[in-house]
């Protein structure tokens, strides 16, 4: 999935700080995609479900490349893609 991503994808990662938070994504473009960044982060990656809700996500949108996230996902740092 991380070679295909779509709209409405849920991305878990890991933080720079080593905490856990959540990205949706909103757009996606043939070399990037546009994300609403969740506003919590989590210590631990099994409670991730306790900040993944819609009113964490503000709307504020981000635009991340296709490459970034790939080398995210080969670095380790991308621990789960959800797909409705």
């Amino acid at each position: 999935m991380v070679d295909i991503p779509a709209m409405y994808d849920t991305y878990t990662f890991k933080t720079e700080d080593h905490s856990y938070s959540t990205f949706k994504i909103t757009e996606v473009f043939e070399d990037s995609i546009y994300v609403d960044q969740n506003d919590y982060e989590i210590d631990e990656l099994s409670e991730i479900y306790k900040i993944d809700k819609e009113e964490n996500y503000p709307g504020d949108i981000y635009v991340v490349t296709k490459a970034e996230i790939k080398e995210m996902f080969n670095d380790g740092d991308i621990k789960d893609i959800e797909r409705d």
